[in-house]
């Protein structure tokens, strides 16, 4: 269990999970444009993101999205409770 009280540690591990879930999200709509919009996508990355590259992106954030997003949630509600409780 990740405490979630005022500890410098479980601060740390909020931030992280915050940071990366930030960056996941991004790349997720980026791939998923590049899946959609090849084209556009071609030309806004000088073709370092082609089709089937935004496709493995896609398809390779799918589980460490999930976990971060489940894990985001996890801490935000814990974090409510032990406000409530105190």
């Amino acid at each position: 269990m990740i405490p979630s009280g005022g500890t410098r540690l479980s601060r740390q591990i909020r931030e992280w999970v915050h940071t990366l879930l930030l960056v996941a999200t991004f790349l997720f709509l980026v791939s998923g444009m590049g899946i959609t919009e090849p084209n556009l996508m071609n030309a806004i990355t000088l073709r370092l993101l082609t089709k089937e590259t935004s496709y493995k992106i896609h398809s390779w954030l799918l589980y460490p999205f999930t976990a971060l997003l489940v894990t985001h949630i996890y801490l935000k509600i814990s974090r409510k409770n032990n406000r409530k409780e105190n």
